[in-house]
């Protein structure tokens, strides 16, 4: 019987990845029932081989090797680990290997990226060129973070300031972090009232209000005054008003503007629908909190009121840096020339005239930007996550990459346009210190890979793959120096640089899970948009969902449902088929050309297959 790796390297040129069996089993016959057909309950049970992700064990010795291990265990939550074993296929995505990186770095005080853990990801090959980095003396450049006194004028962070101006000129909404959080059971509100006001009290960045001095906006940290959380009961109304009012209120929390220079910028409200059920909303101005803040504000509270429904005291350390230390940290690098090398690749990566996306717009661009927005969701095939986890594991990227690559073609297909930039969100949380922190962290990065010549997709996912780590690489910079760096033509129509973003949540969990509740997310619905398109990406569980939230100044809803369409038929073509040039990747279903909006079919740009499949489909 031929070996496990000899069958699945026969099958691997016969099937596409995500069809190659897991396991084989040898019979010499296969049992039958007494009528002649395959007996499906007699068939021996498939026994895979000895984890297909775990390489043998050959566990680590040195000292170097031990601390590597360690910290693989802390960030994948594993017990034991090979040096053989690879980062990646035990679960490890783009954010934990920025994560190891991050701990890495602190633990040795050497310049490891996340493309070294890209580059080599098994354990063993990472300790040894880790080994190597040390004995040449490679050291970070950069100024540690300290206690900024808080007698003087504290500068905002560069992603802050960008914020501010944008406010200062456009939609002050357009920039809300919103929630709702439906609560089943008993609540003991006084206990979640004491719980949230001791996440206001530790994080000073929810007291910070940013008044303008001169004309330039300086952080200042409010003292900490007793929280009050608003309660509303709406018990005594009809189901019918009540859901009527739940809306009306919930619209009056989450969507005014914020006043950045008097704040506060957390508004907060709890509903009482009936004596065991609640709504908790929320809402936050990005200027103080990304995604990642908000797992951390979750995480919190649930902690808090555990221990204090238990009249015990704060389990959670007290912080030893706060946000506006973090801002000036980041200023003083970047005086200090310590990024040079970064800012030098942006300037090599962007040089040349920047290409403006030429989506298919249903309406001509307003003169100043309108943030009004919309999301089209939409659900992948239960099909895809195989066959995209099997595609990452064969060429080495994250699902991060796969899908960001198939977005990219998805733009080409539409716009002609080979060279295209896609901003994507960074957490951008580079030491330990900052993991626990609230705070606007994440930093937009530019990503430009130019796809022209017709190439397979497997090739534009290898080029993404190598655009993206080299991005990742030089990611302290933020965005606004990037921007000053280039110094593309400005216009209140359009954002400079980046006008198309990809998002993949894939941030720390929000696990919020109070004692004796049941907690239910409600859905949000998206009333703004920052660019003009964003796909965004929520991977859980083996489920792909993903919406395309864009500007409704420009586009109509069956425009972006097309595009919708054809992403998700364009990405099961892809994963399947990557050795396909990706100007015959179809975009289309086999749909007869009356059942497609005529206008799309002028305004999207189908390849000469997809074509020839539409008339196919008309003449028979």
């Amino acid at each position: 019987f031929p070996s496990f790796h000899d069958l699945q390297a026969f099958l691997r040129l016969q099937l596409p990845s995500y069809m190659l069996p897991a396991a084989f089993v040898p019979i010499h016959q296969l049992p039958l029932t007494s009528n002649g057909k395959l007996d499906r309950n007699r068939l021996p049970a498939p026994v895979p081989p000895a984890s297909p992700n775990r390489a043998p064990c050959a566990p680590p010795r040195s000292p170097l090797e031990l601390l590597l291990a360690d910290l693989w265990r802390q960030i994948l939550h594993l017990d034991h680990l090979s040096l053989h074993d690879n980062f990646f296929a035990l679960g490890g995505d783009s954010i934990l290997a920025a994560k190891l990186a991050t701990r890495v770095r602190a633990a040795l005080d050497i310049p490891l990226k996340i493309k070294d853990i890209f580059e080599l990801p098994e354990l063993g090959a990472l300790a040894r060129r880790i080994q190597a980095g040390m004995l040449s003396g490679d050291q970070l450049n950069e100024l540690p973070i300290q206690r900024a006194p808080r007698n003087s004028g504290l500068r905002l962070s560069f992603p802050q300031q960008r914020l501010w101006f944008m406010a200062q000129m456009g939609d002050g909404a357009a920039y809300n972090i919103q929630g709702s959080i439906r609560l089943a059971g008993v609540l003991v509100t006084p206990v979640l009232q004491q719980a949230i006001a001791e996440v206001v009290r530790r994080h000073e960045i929810l007291r910070t209000v940013f008044p303008p001095r001169s004309g330039a906006p300086l952080q200042e940290i409010l003292p900490h005054k007793q929280f009050h959380l608003p309660i509303v009961d709406l018990s005594p109304l009809t189901p019918a008003a009540r859901t009527q009012v739940e809306t009306q209120f919930l619209s009056a929390i989450c969507e005014p503007p914020f006043d950045l220079a008097a704040g506060p910028l957390l508004r907060t409200a709890l509903l009482r629908a009936a004596a065991d059920e609640h709504i908790l909303c929320f809402a936050l101005h990005h200027i103080v909190a990304d995604g990642w803040s908000l797992s951390i504000l979750f995480r919190e509270v649930a902690v808090l009121y555990d221990a204090f429904g238990q009249g015990r005291p704060s389990p959670l350390p007290e912080l030893p840096v706060q946000y506006a230390d973090f801002a000036q940290w980041q200023r003083q690098n970047l005086d200090s020339n310590a990024f040079d090398a970064q800012l030098n690749y942006w300037k090599r990566n962007l040089s040349g005239a920047v290409p403006l996306i030429e989506l298919p717009l249903d309406r001509p661009r307003p003169p100043i930007q309108d943030f009004a927005g919309a999301c089209e969701p939409f659900e992948i095939s239960d099909t895809l996550p195989a066959a995209l986890v099997a595609l990452c594991r064969a060429e080495s990227v994250t699902p991060f990459i796969a899908l960001l690559s198939a977005f990219r073609v998805l733009l080409y297909r539409f716009t002609g346009q080979s060279d295209s930039i896609i901003g994507a969100d960074l957490a951008n949380r580079s030491r330990p210190e900052l993991e626990n922190l609230l705070g606007f962290f994440s930093n937009l990065l530019p990503l430009r890979t130019p796809i022209g010549g017709n190439p397979t997709f497997r090739t534009v996912l290898r080029q993404e793959r190598e655009s993206a780590l080299n991005a990742f690489a030089a990611q302290d910079i933020p965005f606004e120096h990037i921007v000053h760096a280039i110094q593309p033509p400005r216009s209140r129509a359009v954002n400079p640089l980046v006008q198309v973003t990809f998002a993949m949540q894939n941030l720390p969990a929000a696990e919020f899970q109070l004692p004796g509740l049941c907690v239910q997310p409600m859905p949000l619905k998206v009333q703004k948009s920052a660019f003009d398109l964003t796909l965004a990406i929520d991977a859980d569980g083996g489920h792909i969902r993903g919406s395309f939230i864009y500007k409704t100044a420009l586009f109509n809803p069956e425009t972006i449902a097309a595009i919708a369409e054809r992403y998700q038929k364009l990405l099961a073509t892809a994963l399947t088929r990557p050795d396909t040039p990706i100007d015959d990747l179809r975009l289309i279903a086999v749909t007869a050309p009356e059942d497609l909006p005529s206008t799309l079919l002028s305004k999207l740009a189908l390849s000469q297959k997809d074509l020839e499949q539409l008339m196919g489909t008309a003449t028979h």
